[in-house]
C-alpha cells in the first residue's frame, strides 16, 4: 500500500466556507478596498490605524484584525503583529496591509478574545496557503495499484501527508489482497 501526494489543480478559496473577510489594501490584489471605504482613517506615528468608531469596536471585540503582509517569491498574510522575523522589512512587506473582517455572529468564532484570535490566524495562514497554491490531495493504492482512498483540499504539504498516512493505517488490514473492503 503507499499513497501519493499531488497539487491540487482546482482548490476551494477558504473565504467559500467561512464568514471570515480578508481585504487587501494592495490595488494589485482582487480583493483590494481602499483603507477609507472600510473605515480605516488613517495610521498614527506609532504604525496603529486610526479607525472610526464601528470598525473600532470589531477590532477590540477581535471580529476585526488588521492584517500586515510579506512578499518575496512567496506572499504571507498574518495578524499585525504576530509576523515571523524578517518580515517587517520595508521593502518587501506592509505593516497595515489589509484588514480581516468577521462577517458573521461573533459567538461563532469562539467566546473569548483569544479564541477569535487563534480563529483568525487559522484562518489567514489557511488563506495564505490558498494564496500561494499550497493546496494539495493524496491518493491511496492498493497493493495492485488500485484506489482505495483520496481527498482534496488539503491546506499544507505536512498536513496532506499526515492525514494521507493516517488513512492508509486505517485501511491497513480492512483490505483483502485484491482491494476489497472486509
Amino acid at each position: 500500500m503507499r499513497y501519493e501526494i499531488t497539487h491540487d489543480d482546482d482548490p476551494e478559496n477558504p473565504c467559500e466556507w467561512t464568514e471570515w473577510e480578508p481585504i487587501s489594501f494592495g490595488n494589485r490584489h482582487t480583493n483590494y478596498k481602499d483603507p477609507a471605504d472600510v473605515g480605516i482613517k488613517g495610521v498614527d506615528r506609532y504604525g496603529d490605524v486610526v479607525a472610526s468608531q464601528r470598525l473600532q469596536r470589531k477590532l477590540d471585540s477581535n471580529t476585526a484584525f488588521v492584517l500586515s503582509y510579506y512578499e518575496h517569491s512567496s506572499c504571507v498574510w498574518f495578524l499585525k503583529g504576530h509576523g515571523a522575523p524578517g518580515t517587517d522589512c520595508r521593502w518587501d512587506g506592509r505593516k497595515v496591509a489589509g484588514l480581516l473582517r468577521w462577517n458573521g455572529k461573533a459567538r461563532d468564532i469562539g467566546k473569548t478574545l483569544e479564541d477569535r484570535e487563534k480563529n483568525a490566524k487559522l484562518f489567514i495562514e489557511s488563506y495564505t496557503q490558498w494564496c500561494n497554491g499550497k493546496i494539495y490531495q493524496y491518493t491511496i493504492y492498493d497493493d495492485d495499484d488500485e484506489i482505495v482512498g483520496s481527498c482534496t483540499g488539503m491546506h499544507g504539504y505536512e498536513y496532506a501527508e499526515q492525514i494521507a498516512k493516517e488513512e492508509m493505517e486505517a485501511l491497513k488490514g480492512t483490505l483483502t489482497k485484491s482491494g476489497v473492503l472486509t
